[in-house]
């Protein structure tokens, strides 16, 4: 059997073995890495313990402690084992001793005492520091307190000298902060003592009132009115009110929502707010700005009214601000949410936008990337036409045909200097070629679609944006004026006709009740194609009749 080959620890170990046996070779060794030390320090390799951070110094010198004072133990014990081999056994003593002790006590060392020496030193000196803050202290608090009593007689005195009578018409203008401002400034307690007992006595008053009319609701909606007023809220003493007069937050919020509505609480059954509802619900149920969902499942019941599901196709903060460009009424974002119909959800990750165009896509993934190293003004492409053009809605100007619009297209850049030799990485979806291997081991060519990562300069990345632009312009204008269409031609149907949108919805595989096994491969499985229809009649109902298609 070979013998077994050693490790390169054990050859290391070898090899260091012998040229510590050699004085001349181990001389020579220690010189190789003495030199080898100062050109590593020469050139900064390894930073010195002078090149570190404070903190890293003292934990690096805590360690070093803590391992010198291992070694001199370390030391002291072998000393010790040394001298308990040499010496004889110790004759017996009068007294049992414990054999655990050592025999050896070894002596602490110079370091040792002088840092014990170091320590005593400072501890003595903050104790000295530390009696010296004390009686300051101590100072300091009999002169406060003996200032305290000067400033408490001259506010006596003070009270005694007659105060000029203040403006009662002036008072009676002011603002409550002010009144109570100018009561303290006074300096008059018996006024103070007055209007505090006055505060006391009205809500102790109205605290009984209340009791007593426990049947009764107007005294109680007076109060709650009263409560929950302007002046109330802008001093913050709504809570305070409430705990003076035993009133609950429930009964002041149904007060303040039936009572003190604002413009924007739509509950209230006014014209214009309804005016408003209806033309923010008009434009979520727009197909432009909401995609019905196709499957039959998809629907949503709120107090008993099921409806299908829409499915927005934009931010609802791009949809704000485009209702405030089409409209002249101004409804704040909040509310804009508050007032979306049930029914039009944001699409989850369920419902992803699976059908998305790739013009669209494509404009979109350069213009975020573009706008992401601060180049453009906005990353929306429609937001950024908007800029460039004298008006969305004018053929000549989508279509690139328009002699005023040409000279605006440096509008959306920020002007942001960059070097246009700058690499930038984006995504774009494209049409490939692919090789396959078909059932029968032939290879076959088929298109796929990928998104893949391009690389290009900034110049060439802009080039190309501006080229997806002048595409993006009339595809998006002619998405506009078949929508607008269709709500015109809905808008002025005749009690004769209807308008129906029909579109593809899911497949549906039949089952069974029994089946083999090789059913579930191939094509042995009969499917049925569900398609959805949209009808639409004059009296603006809009019922879904699904069909199918076998």
């Amino acid at each position: 059997m070979p013998p077994k080959k050693k490790s390169n620890a054990e050859a290391m170990k070898r090899i260091r073995a012998r040229i510590k046996a050699d004085p001349v070779a181990h001389e020579a060794y220690k010189q190789r890495e003495r030199e080898r030390y100062q050109r590593r320090k020469d050139a900064k390799t390894y930073p010195t313990i002078r090149d570190k951070s404070p903190r890293v110094q003292r934990a690096m010198r805590k360690k070093w402690k803590l391992e010198k004072r291992a070694q001199r133990k370390k030391g002291n014990d072998s000393a010790e084992q040394e001298l308990n081999d040499i010496m004889p056994p110790p004759s017996p003593l009068p007294e049992a001793r414990d054999e655990s002790l050592p025999l050896f006590e070894p002596r602490s060392s110079h370091q040792k005492r002088a840092g014990r020496k170091k320590v005593k030193r400072k501890n003595r000196q903050a104790y000295r520091t530390i009696a010296k803050n004390k009686a300051t202290i101590d100072r300091l608090e009999k002169q406060v307190r003996s200032l305290e009593k000067k400033l408490t007689w001259a506010q006596k005195k003070e009270e005694i000298v007659p105060k000029e009578p203040m403006d009662t018409h002036m008072f009676a203008e002011s603002s409550p902060a002010t009144k109570a401002n100018t009561l303290l400034e006074s300096g008059n307690v018996r006024n103070v003592r007055k209007q505090l007992t006055y505060g006391f006595a009205l809500s102790a008053e109205v605290r009984e009132k209340l009791k007593a009319s426990k049947k009764r609701h107007k005294p109680k909606q007076v109060v709650h009115r009263i409560t929950y007023g302007k002046i109330m809220k802008k001093y913050r003493l709504i809570e305070k009110a409430k705990k003076e007069m035993n009133l609950s937050g429930k009964s002041i919020r149904k007060v303040n929502e039936t009572a003190f509505g604002s413009f924007l609480d739509f509950k209230r059954k006014t014209k214009e707010n309804k005016e408003v509802a209806e033309r923010v619900k008009s434009f979520y149920l727009q197909d432009i700005n909401s995609a019905p969902a196709s499957g039959k499942r998809e629907t949503i019941t709120r107090n008993k009214d099921k409806k299908q599901k829409r499915y927005l196709c934009d931010s609802l903060l791009t949809l704000h601000d485009k209702f405030q460009a089409e409209h002249d009424v101004r409804v704040s974002y909040t509310t804009f949410t508050r007032l979306r119909p049930f029914y039009v959800v944001a699409p989850s990750i369920h419902e992803r936008d699976t059908v998305k165009c790739r013009i669209h896509s494509n404009c979109e993934l350069k213009s975020n990337k573009l706008h992401s190293m601060g180049l453009l003004v906005h990353k929306d492409p429609y937001q950024l036409i908007k800029g460039i053009v004298c008006s969305v809605h004018n053929k000549a100007c989508m279509y690139l045909e328009c002699n005023q619009c040409k000279g605006k297209w440096g509008d959306m850049y920020t002007g942001k200097e960059k070097s246009l030799t700058e690499k930038a990485s984006y995504f774009e979806w494209e049409n490939e070629n692919e090789e396959r291997q078909s059932a029968k081991g032939e290879t076959i060519i088929v298109k796929v679609v990928n998104k893949n990562v391009k690389n290009n300069t900034i110049s060439n990345l802009c080039q190309l944006f501006e080229n997806d632009l002048k595409i993006f312009m009339p595809h998006q204008f002619r998405i506009n004026h078949q929508c607008r269409a269709i709500k015109n031609l809905k808008a002025n149907l005749s009690e004769n006709e209807c308008v129906l949108q029909i579109d593809f919805s899911e497949n549906y595989a039949c089952k069974a009740t029994t089946e083999v096994q090789s059913m579930h491969f191939g094509g042995s499985r009969k499917q049925i194609t569900l398609h959805t229809v949209l009808e639409s009649l004059e009296i603006c109902e809009i019922t879904r009749k699904p069909h199918g298609d076998r």
